[in-house]
């Protein structure tokens, strides 16, 4: 499992779960699904800032 792999899992378990999203295939999907997929087009370049 790479980095970005890593990052992506912690943040599913820290925020979806957090938020109340417990539904294992949510949870799923979030995994599979490049981030990319749920982003609105007029959003696509808009990076977030840390």
């Amino acid at each position: 499992m790479d980095g970005l792999t890593k990052a992506r899992d912690r943040m599913i378990v820290r925020l979806l779960i957090a938020w109340g999203i417990c539904d294992y295939r949510v949870l799923g999907a979030m995994r599979r699904v490049p981030r990319e997929a749920f982003v609105d087009r007029r959003f696509a370049g808009v990076r977030l800032r840390r």
